[in-house]
């Protein structure tokens, strides 16, 4: 995924996936799951697998544990308003993902300051 977009963990494991230039009967039998299985999630007719599940793919597709985490952490919290956002950043460097994070973080916080000013109707600068 090249932008900014609402996460779909269909799309994403198909990408990845299509990425490794591994076919969904490869995927079935790495991840010990049916071609079946694989198919309808990606699809979108299955959503949710569980986390042990998704660990068996991502074992399979070699997806880094961070990402793992991140999408386990989404997928059991479906049914919460998550503003999760999925970025490409291959080809950058760690300190690199390190400092985008730093950013991410940093602007929350202002963000949550912002909520806190409106909350007192005070008026942020």
């Amino acid at each position: 995924m090249s932008k900014t977009e609402e996460f779909n963990l269909a799309a994403y494991i198909k990408q990845i996936r299509i990425n490794r230039n591994i076919t969904q009967s490869k995927l079935a039998e790495l991840a010990d799951l049916t071609v079946s299985y694989i198919s309808q999630l990606e699809s979108g007719k299955r959503k949710n697998p569980s986390q042990k599940t998704f660990k068996k793919i991502a074992v399979a597709l070699s997806i880094p544990t961070i990402d793992v985490v991140k999408v386990t952490n989404f997928s059991s919290d479906a049914n919460s308003d998550n503003n999760l956002k999925v970025f490409d950043v291959s080809g950058l460097e760690s300190q690199d993902i390190q400092h985008i994070e730093s950013q991410i973080e940093l602007l929350k916080i202002k963000n949550k300051y912002k909520e806190i000013c409106k909350a007192n109707g005070r008026i942020f600068e």
